[in-house]
């Protein structure tokens, strides 16, 4: 066999192997992606939820219901609105 021809078969060996690994290798990675990404979002919705939770727990008129309803004495200066 010429020597010549030796190099070229293995170069294709070499080719089509490291195409197979590296495509295989793509294919995790877009699903690594896209997994994320779905937890992404649903990070992001739980952290609105609990944005809202926070703006209502916080807010005012629910802490002087709270007071006026309960052996409570309120304090404006005790109630601190904290916002974005």
């Amino acid at each position: 066999m010429n020597p010549c021809f030796k190099v070229l078969i293995v170069s294709f060996v070499i080719f089509f192997l490291t195409r197979t690994v590296l495509g295989s290798y793509n294919v995790t990675l877009n699903i690594k992606y896209q997994e994320n990404q779905e937890r992404i979002r649903e990070l992001i919705k739980e952290s609105e939820t609990l944005l809202l939770d926070v703006q209502n727990l916080g807010n005012y008129d629910r802490i002087k219901t709270i007071t006026d309803n309960s052996d409570m004495r309120f304090n404006d200066n005790n109630v601190v609105n904290v916002s974005n």
